[in-house]
């Protein structure tokens, strides 16, 4: 009940309709947390503002560069998680989700190199693992989970190319994914996860 009401709070654009109050009792425990913890989380987004762990658990919509197509290579990773399971060496399922996307009509590329420049100078290449209709670089890995080094080295493709967008796909015991976001004018990042 609460959560519509935020919901629709939130988008006529007064957050003041998130508060819990009474009438809420029954929902107050919908992340599974104490009712102390649900209000320190509450005055830690309240305080803090909405940051990226935040984003993922609120329903708000913020338009995304290449949602759509992002959308579709998660949903699609799904697939193949679901059909092949985990366990199998990382090219497995990189060639995997390179055919299933392209029978849903994405266009793909694999290996494409990504050259690092220094002062206008070669200086080294990386190799992506597939890239999606040239805007969106996908990094596949086989791993137990996602690690800080997965991250940084998608972050690193992302600023040595054109793209700004890319997803790391980790087909471990639980299927995982974060979204990263390089802009280029502001030379910022941001992410978006889930599993």
């Amino acid at each position: 009940m609460w959560l519509a009401r935020w919901n629709a709070g939130w988008n006529a654009g007064k957050n003041a309709d998130f508060f819990w109050n009474a009438d809420d009792a029954d929902d107050a425990d919908f992340l599974g947390l104490p009712s102390a913890a649900f209000f320190g989380l509450v005055l830690d987004f309240l305080l803090k503002g909405c940051n990226f762990e935040y984003r993922n658990m609120l329903p708000i919509n913020i338009p995304m560069k290449h949602a759509e197509l992002t959308s579709r290579i998660i949903q699609v990773f799904y697939q193949v998680y679901n059909e092949l399971g985990y366990e199998f060496l990382e090219k497995v399922y990189q060639n995997a989700l390179f055919y299933a996307l392209q029978q849903e009509g994405i266009k793909v590329e694999a290996h494409r190199k990504i050259l690092v420049r220094f002062r206008g100078v070669i200086v080294g290449e990386y190799i992506s693992d597939i890239v999606a209709d040239s805007t969106v670089i996908i990094e596949v890995k086989a791993a137990e989970s996602l690690t800080a080094a997965h991250e940084f080295q998608l972050i690193n493709y992302l600023k040595c190319s054109e793209m700004e967008v890319g997803l790391l796909l980790n087909f471990g015991k639980s299927p995982e994914f974060k979204r990263k976001i390089f802009e280029k004018g502001r030379r910022t990042f941001s992410i978006a996860e889930g599993s």
